[in-house]
Formats: C-alpha cells, sequence, structure tokens
C-alpha cells in the first residue's frame, strides 16, 4: 500500500506542515468519496525529528498518510499529487510574499518535499530521529523503492529527509495521539480565545490528554503564540480521548471555533530521541555558567565511554536545582540528547549514590571525638559517654528521577508518568 509523505512547508508569515497536510488529507477524501481510484487516506501521522536538525520546521514535525491504490490506477494518483503540489508551491510563494513586504528576516526559506513511496524504511526513521542525516542518504534511501516518485526543487528539497522519516516510523512500541484545530481564516490576525480555566477542566476531565499545561504557572500548552492556522493542539493516550477532549472544548462559549480539526498518530512524548540511559561519578563540583545553568563533568560512565559533558539548564527546573545541589564523587544517572557540540542537554537527572560531602563523628563535651563501637551501636567516647546518632552535618539521599515542567520539555521528551 502506497505512502505519502510532506515536510518543510513552514513560513513566518502563517505557513504551516500540518495545515497543508490536512488540506490534502480532505481533497483525497473528497475524491475518494467522488469515485476516485483510490480509498481514503489511513495512518495519518505527525513525526517529530531530531531537534538540533540545522535545517528544520517549527518543532521539526513532518506528516505521512497510507492510502490504498486500485491496481493499473497508480497514475491516476500520481497525477492528482502533481498538481496539488504545484498549488501548494503558489500558496507558499504568496506567504514569502507577505513576509517580505513586512520586511521580517527570514529565518527559515521552506524546502518542501511531497514523497510517495511504496515500501517503510524503519532504520532511517531511528538515524533521524537520534542524530543528523543527510540529504544524500535520504536520496539513496528513496532510490530503494523503484516506484517512488519526489516532487521537489532540485536545489531546495530538504524537505525530502522529513518525508523519508515520517512514511518509516512504525510506533509499533509505543505512540500518542495529537487532534490538531485549525482556525477558521477570518480570525488568523486575532488574539487565540482558549479560556484558561476551559482548559483546567478538560484535563481534570479526560485524564488520558497528555501536557494541557504547565503546572508551575498554570498556562495552557495547547495553543502556539506564532501566526499560524493552528487554533491548538490536544496531546493524549489515544485517539478517543483526543476528540471527546477537543469536542469539550468547543463546547465552551468563551472559547474560538475551529474551522476543522485532525487526529494524528505520533511519537510525541515517546523518547524516541534518546537510546538509552547512563550513570557516571562527578569529577568536580558542579560549575554555574551565565544565565543559571549547570555544568557537569562525568567520568566512569561505561567501558566504552570515560567522559561525559552535561548541561543542566535553567529553565529545566527540577533537573538544574539537583544539578546544583550535587557534590564532586556523587553517583548519578542521566538521559539527555547530544548536541552538535558534543555536550549532552540532560532531560532526565537522578542522584543514585551521594558522596559523605562534609559529614563527621560528633564531638563530645569532653572535646574528644565520637568514634564507632559497632554496627548499630551508639557512638562512644573514652570518656565513657554515647551518642545516638552516626554523623552530624549535611546528609544528602539518592532521588527520584527529576525532569522539567512540562511547558519546558521538547515535544518528544517521555514524561515520567508515561512510563
Amino acid at each position: 500500500m502506497p505512502w505519502i509523505g510532506l515536510d518543510d512547508t513552514d513560513t513566518l508569515s502563517g505557513g504551516c506542515t500540518t495545515y497543508e497536510f490536512h488540506l490534502l488529507i480532505t481533497e483525497l477524501s473528497r475524491l475518494s468519496d467522488l469515485g476516485r481510484p483510490w480509498g481514503l487516506p489511513q495512518d495519518t501521522r505527525l513525526v517529530r525529528l531530531w531537534p538540533f536538525a540545522s535545517k528544520r520546521t517549527r518543532g521539526n514535525a513532518a506528516l505521512a498518510l497510507k492510502i490504498d491504490v486500485l491496481e493499473g490506477h497508480e497514475n491516476s494518483l500520481l497525477d492528482f499529487l502533481e498538481g496539488w503540489y504545484a498549488s501548494l508551491k503558489k500558496r507558499i510563494s504568496e506567504l514569502e510574499v507577505v513576509q517580505s513586504n513586512h520586511s521580517e528576516r527570514l529565518q527559515h526559506s521552506p524546502e518542501p518535499c511531497l514523497l510517495y513511496l511504496n515500501k517503510q524504511f524503519p532504520d532511517f526513521y531511528w538515524k533521524a530521529v537520534r542524530g543528523h542525516v543527510t540529504l544524500e542518504d535520504a536520496k539513496k534511501t528513496v532510490l530503494e523503492d523503484p516506484l517512488s516518485k519526489i516532487w521537489s526543487d532540485e536545489k531546495k528539497m530538504s524537505g525530502l529527509i522529513g518525508s523519508l522519516a515520517a512514511i518509516s516510523w512504525k510506533g509499533d512500541g509505543d505512540c500518542t495521539w495529537e487532534l490538531t484545530a485549525y482556525r477558521r481564516i477570518e480570525n488568523y490576525l486575532t488574539k487565540r480565545r482558549i479560556s484558561n480555566e476551559s482548559v483546567k477542566m478538560m484535563s481534570n476531565k479526560y485524564n488520558k490528554t497528555l501536557l494541557n499545561r504547565d503546572p508551575n504557572s498554570k498556562k495552557p500548552l495547547i495553543s502556539p503564540n506564532t501566526p499560524c492556522p493552528v487554533l491548538y493542539g490536544i496531546r493524549a493516550e489515544n485517539d478517543i480521548d483526543a476528540l471527546n477532549a477537543h469536542d469539550y472544548l468547543q463546547s465552551f462559549d468563551e472559547n474560538e471555533i475551529c474551522n476543522s480539526h485532525q487526529i494524528w498518530r505520533t511519537n510525541q512524548a515517546t523518547g524516541d530521541h534518546i537510546e538509552k540511559r547512563y550513570m557516571g561519578v562527578l569529577n568536580s563540583n558542579p560549575i554555574i555558567l551565565k544565565g543559571g545553568h549547570i555544568y557537569l563533568e562525568i567520568s566512569g560512565i561505561s567501558d566504552d565511554v570515560n567522559e561525559e559533558r552535561l548541561m543542566a539548564f535553567e529553565e529545566s527546573g527540577n533537573i538544574k536545582q539537583l544539578a546544583n545541589d550535587l557534590k564532586k564523587g556523587d553517583t548519578i544517572e542521566w538521559m539527555g540528547l547530544r548536541c552538535p557540540t558534543g555536550e549532552i542537554h540532560l532531560e532526565r537527572l537522578k542522584l543514585v549514590k551521594a558522596t559523605i560531602g562534609n559529614r563527621k563523628r560528633p564531638m563530645c563535651v569532653c572535646g574528644v571525638r565520637f568514634e564507632s563501637s559497632g554496627k548499630n551501636q551508639p557512638l562512644r567516647c573514652k570518656c565513657g559517654k554515647t551518642f545516638p546518632r552516626l554523623w552530624v552535618g549535611e546528609k544528602r539521599d539518592s532521588s527520584e528521577w527529576k525532569e522539567p515542567s512540562s511547558g519546558n520539555r521538547r515535544h518528544l521528551s517521555k514524561p515520567l508518568n508515561r512510563i
């Protein structure tokens, strides 16, 4: 069964790849109902990729779907996609003109790619979600499918990487869902109207939804701040709860009514970007950098890794606090993502074994320090006095896993409550 993938249509003036793909899904469905030789789109998915990619769209997401085509009628679908891609290019060009007229700095110039494949390449997905892949890697992989078709500009086709990765994601081990609601066109330039109270009530009513609010600021996390067609996105453990939560939000009179919506299966909150967790020992006390970030030097990790450099950012909340309290010699466990300069950006941190630090045996009133008198026995002094405690001074216990607040996590980061 063929696959269709799309990536890299975003612009700063309102372009949105999820919305463009939603329009494609809508048109494919309409034409299927009218008798075109293909079925309804299936397994519509939104796939996040390596956050450090040099050429990426907002959130680095790509889209894909599966579709059944009657044997011998593949060219009919390809002809339709040819025309649809031409109209997409026209819309993007118009948005870029608007952006230029407003003298906005082009931080990202779209390099859209529409991809048609008859195969999936799971190995490519894992490479694209965990590290850097080149356009040449993607081109070479696509050529393994002799029936593949690419629509893009020959010199501007970075969207091929995301399109191929979205198609190649299986999601058999773990997945989440997102319902994306889109705005009416007359509301595009107005402030989104979604009440905080309604999002709070939705979260309480549908506890299978995910990451709706920041527990610290109490602010909703479902709506973007950028000028794009998205009204909000509700993430959930299943599609039914996502849809019910959406209907519930739309029932509030004070909330903006959406124009349409789309449900996606996603790799968000799965932790796919991180391969495993590590353990090591601090070489020195934490170093506090400008901005309040914490730098850790670690050794003794594994046979093949001797040293690592870890970063706990100010915004990471509980992770930063724990990192700041660590001492030289502490044993810690962590999970995180390596950035292009080599440091690990921490997404989870745990104190496994604390050093004794400045704890000492207490002093007796006679001026002599107490000594041990055996396991589970009180301390004794040479003068005959006893003391019930073994140590005085600082005592630090091992910790539970620490993670950033909901508002400061990557799309891909797996919350502790999903483990």
